[in-house]
């Protein structure tokens, strides 16, 4: 076994190359594309002009409205150049840390530069087997960063690799609500074993096909080294869903005054025009879990284009295409990550046997940027277009006040059962709430429980039973007697978890069942061993009186038992705010003895029971 001073020799040694590498990488991957990576006004990569692309400023002269419109969208800003007005994150001389790793953030004029651990040394440990953790002082590299993916939720930044032209992922990403840094594996919900292999995103190899247009991966299936990449354009432009312009501009140019061209001759594609099923797949190209089989996918480009059906060029994945560690889907099959939504509407009736799309509540044009909701769209109205006989009699129907949560259609038939970007996200799969028998195993919460969180299983089946004619289900005890919330949280596995603590911090459902009885099983939370979970309680805690207003940094990074025990102490100076609200059978579905009196024993119970399971969600 090597010396500490040899180690400290070879390792010296190593940096040394490692820097000439990567200087060396830097000065091909300028040669390659022509320009500093990333300087001010640079495209990052050589523009594709060969398959009939000629950028969104083409489109502005005749179609200004639409493309003003289309600029103020988080699709436009998807993907761009780091440059000073796109870099959303502050690089003046900050330092990361989680668990030992450090990076170091520096400006340089425009420039915007990272110092880490040597990417390309910590690769090589790893594939060596040796845990680059544990050496005390690593080799380090500067790398620029030249471009940014990302404007509203999350930012996330890349550098080159020094290899063709790849671009990787520098490991933190930047969220933009909190202001916080986060790094990669906290950001996901993920609970396998963290390897540092998969820090190593490679734009070029996955991000590419929908976070820009016209996008050609360029690999070199020899050396297979991405050293071709091209784009169209970077971010998700106008020929993304009207397919390439070259022909229709052309055509256009060459009308008389007074000359109105047909349809076969604008040769552009209108999603408007298209069906409801075609115009989806536009949107469905990216946003599903879906298998690509285009054989020239990664060498020019996929052959896909707006207007083509998806099931040409692959097939959607479903449950039965999980592989072991990794969740893309509830048991009943439901998807359960966020940004795919045409897995969920693929999946309803109302897209199957009726005529719903994409373009049925979302506006390119005629929105705002967050939710890109058409207008009247935020609420029954989008429903109600197609369901014209329940205007009348809404309430009759939803059980609920007209004017209440309960009685806005979208949060029973399209429930926040998704998970990405750190919170729960409404499914697109539209149906109808319903209680199945071993509901713990059965996976998917049900709509009625996610808002009536203090209520149990039982409670649910009844009054669907009452309302709706359900078939009333056979339950445990624990079904009948425990807040359904509270056994997806103890017991449940991690997506179960994540999706119900977001929900404890939701305003519906704060209101529909009081936030008195919350922070204890919140605060239980910030001790789970996945990181996302932790930051969605911490963050479901700063919405309940009299708890820290500021717990996220600490609960994302590492598990939180001083956190969880902060808020249970906070929790037990609260005043009771209304005491006649805990009745017998309140307190005990709740898991409590008192209003301020935790049932530990039943708790502990359920924890005994909780689905430990690993497994990365796939976003």
């Amino acid at each position: 076994m090597p010396s500490r001073s040899q180690v400290s020799t070879r390792l010296a040694a190593a940096c040394g190359l490692v820097l000439l590498a990567v200087l060396g990488g830097l000065a091909a991957w300028r040669a390659l594309n022509g320009s500093a990576p990333g300087g001010s006004g640079s495209t990052v990569f050589p523009r594709a002009t060969d398959q009939g692309y000629v950028g969104s400023d083409a489109c502005r002269s005749c179609h200004e409205t639409q493309h003003a419109s289309w600029h103020a969208t988080y699709h436009r800003t998807m993907t761009q150049p780091a440059t000073p007005e796109t870099v959303v994150a502050s690089f003046d001389n900050v330092r990361l840390e989680v668990e030992g790793m450090e990076a170091y953030l520096l400006r340089k004029g425009d420039e915007f530069w990272v110092d880490m651990v040597d990417p390309h040394w910590e690769l090589q440990a790893f594939a060596a087997g040796q845990d680059a953790s544990r050496v005390t002082q690593p080799p380090r590299s500067r790398h620029q960063i030249v471009m940014t993916t990302g404007s509203h939720h999350f930012q996330v930044y890349w550098y080159p690799s020094g290899t063709g032209r790849e671009l990787w992922q520098f490991p933190w990403r930047y969220h933009l609500a909190t202001g916080r840094w986060v790094h990669r594996r906290d950001s996901f919900l993920v609970g396998l074993p963290w390897r540092p292999s998969a820090q190593f995103q490679v734009w070029n190899r996955n991000c590419i096909l929908c976070h820009s247009t016209g996008a050609q991966p360029g690999q070199d299936e020899v050396r297979n080294v991405m050293d071709q990449t091209k784009v169209a354009e970077l971010g998700i432009s106008c020929e993304a869903c009207h397919g390439p312009g070259e022909e229709h501009l052309r055509t256009m140019r060459q009308l008389r005054p007074g000359e109105s061209p047909t349809e076969q001759d604008l040769r552009i594609v209108n999603p408007a025009d298209l069906s409801h099923e075609l115009s989806s797949q536009i949107c469905g190209r990216c946003h599903s879990h879906f298998h690509h089989t285009d054989p020239e996918l990664f060498t020019s480009g996929t052959r896909l284009r707006p207007g083509d059906a998806l099931s040409d060029f692959g097939r959607m994945l479903s449950a039965a295409d999980e592989q072991p560690g990794t969740r893309r889907f509830w048991a009943d099959g439901t998807n359960a990550s966020g940004g795919r939504e045409f897995n969920g509407l693929s999946a309803s009736a109302c897209y199957q046997q009726g005529p719903v799309s994409c373009l049925s509540c979302h506006s390119m044009h005629a929105s705002q940027p967050d939710d890109q909701l058409a207008a009247e769209m935020d609420g029954n109205e989008a429903c109600l277009q197609c369901h014209g006989a329940l205007r009348e009699r809404l309430t009759e129907h939803t059980h609920h006040a007209a004017d209440s949560d309960g009685s806005r259609c979208y949060n029973c038939h399209m429930p926040h059962t998704s998970f990405a970007l750190l919170k729960a996200i409404r499914n697109h799969k539209i149906d109808s709430p319903r209680v199945v028998e071993g509901f713990v195993a059965a996976g998917r919460p049900n709509a009625c429980n996610l808002c009536h969180l203090d209520q149990t299983l039982q409670w649910t089946s009844q009054h669907l039973a009452d309302w709706h004619g359900h078939a009333e289900v056979e339950l445990s005890e624990e079904e009948r007697t425990i807040a359904a919330s509270l056994v997806w949280l103890l017991r449940g596995d991690a997506l179960q978890r994540a999706v119900v603590a977001w929900h404890l911090g939701w305003q519906p459902a704060q209101q529909a069942s009081g936030t008195d009885w919350m922070a204890p099983y919140l605060g239980q939370l910030l001790t789970d061993r996945y990181s996302a979970v932790r930051w969605v309680a911490a963050r479901g805690l700063e919405t309940l009186p009299g708890q820290p207003a500021d717990s996220t940094p600490d609960a994302a990074a590492m598990p939180g038992p001083r956190q969880a025990r902060e808020a249970l102490e906070a929790w037990l100076r609260q005043p009771v705010e209304d005491a006649e609200l805990y009745d017998q059978q309140r307190l005990a579905r709740l898991l409590l003895l008192s209003p301020r009196g935790l049932d530990q024993p039943r708790i502990d119970g359920q924890l005994q029971l909780r689905d430990h399971s690993e497994f990365m969600l796939v976003e």
